[in-house]
């Protein structure tokens, strides 16, 4: 007896995550997804970034943009956990890099690679592992930097969508919510076009802006929450022993 309907993008809770980087990703998948995200908070969406340790060295501007006092103090709180439980372990903060990230170009993380997300957006809360997102606007949950334990929280904590930036081609995807997957560079897009859905490198070639390329996902990700298939949904689809009418009631 249901029936689709228009609803706002207000409805919608975005997990953020940036997977197997390289040296473009910072100029053009990461802040061209900041960009979208400006618009979905614009008009009432939430954002959810993980991976607190890729925050180091500009939480203090970060805390300054935060709601409240009690959020900056959160974030700072969240930071010093991670700096101490990181001491003695072979981990990606404080200047260390994951080699694959190493390889990608990228050489130290002290000043914030997933900066790029926040272009103007202030920080509205800092929640724990899994923990309920209510939002709105840009929330940080603490997750280790590890992809598929950190989509999972954001799962867990009420995310509809998320959004993965790549420059290395993380072959991450899920069955549990969508997947949006964003190339940093049009080689990547090419070599994997059957698992990306947008290439950003389309900014790093002169073809588009920051501003056209955020315009462009943002659009993917409200065609994505109407039921457009992304490639990695399609693939899986595939293989699923169900029926045409199964699939009618669950994406249409």
């Amino acid at each position: 007896q249901c029936r689709r309907q228009p609803v706002s993008v207000s409805h919608l809770k975005i997990g953020l995550e940036c997977g197997g980087s390289d040296s473009f990703s910072g100029s053009s998948a990461n802040p061209a997804l900041g960009r979208a995200i400006d618009l979905l908070i614009k008009n009432g969406g939430t954002a959810v970034l993980t991976e607190p340790t890729e925050l180091l060295g500009v939480e203090g501007a970060l805390a300054r943009r935060a709601r409240s006092p009690e959020v900056a103090q959160k974030l700072i709180d969240v930071m010093h956990w991670w700096m101490d439980y990181c001491k003695g372990r072979d981990s990606q903060i404080n200047g260390k890099v994951t080699p694959g990230n190493n390889a990608g170009g990228i050489k130290l993380t002290v000043f914030g690679s997933n900066t790029e997300y926040f272009y103007t957006a202030n920080l509205n809360d800092v929640v724990g592992y899994a923990e309920p997102v209510t939002g709105p606007g840009l929330i940080i949950m603490n997750s280790p930097s590890y992809d598929p334990v950190s989509a999972a929280a954001m799962f867990a904590g009420g995310c509809n969508l998320c959004a993965f930036t790549t420059g290395r081609g993380s072959c991450y995807g899920s069955q549990h919510f969508p997947t949006l997957k964003i190339a940093s560079n049009t080689p990547l897009f090419e070599r994997q076009v059957d698992d990306m859905d947008l290439n950003a490198g389309t900014v790093i070639d002169g073809d588009r802006t920051l501003e056209q390329m955020g315009e462009e996902i943002f659009e993917a990700l409200i065609a994505a929450a109407s039921g457009k298939l992304t490639p990695f949904s399609r693939s899986t689809l595939s293989r699923m022993p169900v029926s045409e009418a199964t699939l009618r009631f669950i994406f249409l």
